[in-house]
């Protein structure tokens, strides 16, 4: 049988010789054709490779940048970068600024903001305080963080970040949460508050670690209200619009700042909680609102 199968094969090779040598020679260059090409791709993707590792710099220097040690700017340097500041508060004034301590408790979206302020304006020793980390839906309202930033503190995050805004400045920070064992140490008071809910929670919270006086706070007199799920929003809560935020930390910094320099040319009206102010601009709002939009 095999014999005859050989035979059968010889005869047909014999009858067809032609077209077998230019059927085998079309499947050769075919083949040495695939591997032409295969090789090529191959060296080609080694090549950007090794091209690509050779421009994109190490990983291990990238981490190091958080802990590298700034150069300390030139005090001439300071002194022009400090030079508004210097001419609104004074040379005394600055110079008290420079020397001051402040603490940050969180640096959030108001935190961050106040932080960075803080810093720009002359403070040279600031600790924050904070034991969260940076969040994808927190980048609108945060001062500092970036993308890269995600699933870091926020105080190591600001700390790196404050390194190359003001390397001159000493930035501590604790990533742990204030509670009555450490409360001494990372801090030292708040006593009244008009109408912030808010505040007035802080204000009873405080006083348990006998903590109830001389401890200036920025507040709110809106008064809180009681809400559901809004139906505009895919969210849960109202969200939080950014410059909202950095309004109240510039609010802070401003206030923190004029107590440090002992500026007192301008003093804080009193507080009058006038719901009847407050409802008649809200009706005035809504007045424009429906006359420009149609709506009700």
């Amino acid at each position: 049988m095999f014999e005859q199968t050989t035979n059968s094969l010889s005869s047909f090779l014999n009858r067809h010789q032609q077209g077998a040598r230019i059927t085998l020679t079309a499947v050769s260059a075919s083949a040495l054709t695939a591997f032409a090409i295969l090789g090529y791709q191959r060296f080609t993707r080694q090549l950007y490779s090794r091209e690509q590792s050779q421009r994109r710099p190490s990983i291990i220097p990238a981490i190091n940048e958080v802990y590298e040690e700034k150069e300390p700017m030139d005090e001439s340097l300071v002194s022009e970068f400090l030079a508004r500041n210097t001419a609104f508060l004074g040379e005394e004034g600055i110079s008290k600024v420079r020397k001051s301590f402040v603490v940050v408790v969180g640096s959030g979206a108001v935190g961050s903001y106040a932080t960075l302020m803080l810093v720009r304006s002359g403070v040279q020793h600031i600790r924050i305080i904070d034991t969260g980390v940076v969040r994808l839906e927190t980048l609108n309202c945060h001062a500092l963080a970036k993308a890269m930033d995600i699933g870091k503190t926020k105080v190591d995050t600001m700390k790196k970040h404050l390194a190359h805004i003001a390397p001159n400045a000493t930035v501590e920070t604790a990533c742990e949460k204030l509670d009555e064992h450490n409360i001494e140490k990372l801090l030292s008071d708040i006593s009244h508050s008009a109408q912030d809910p808010l505040a007035r929670m802080y204000r009873r919270q405080l006083r348990k670690f006998k903590i109830d006086r001389d401890l200036p706070v920025v507040y709110s007199i809106e008064k809180s209200l009681n809400f559901g799920r809004v139906p505009d929003f895919d969210t849960r809560s109202l969200p939080v619009l950014g410059p909202i935020a950095s309004m109240f930390g510039m609010s802070l910094t401003t206030y923190v700042i004029l107590q440090l320099a002992e500026f007192n040319a301008y003093e804080l009206p009193q507080n009058k909680g006038r719901d009847g102010v407050y409802s008649r601009i809200q009706k005035e709002l809504a007045g424009k609102e429906e006359f420009t939009f149609g709506n009700k």
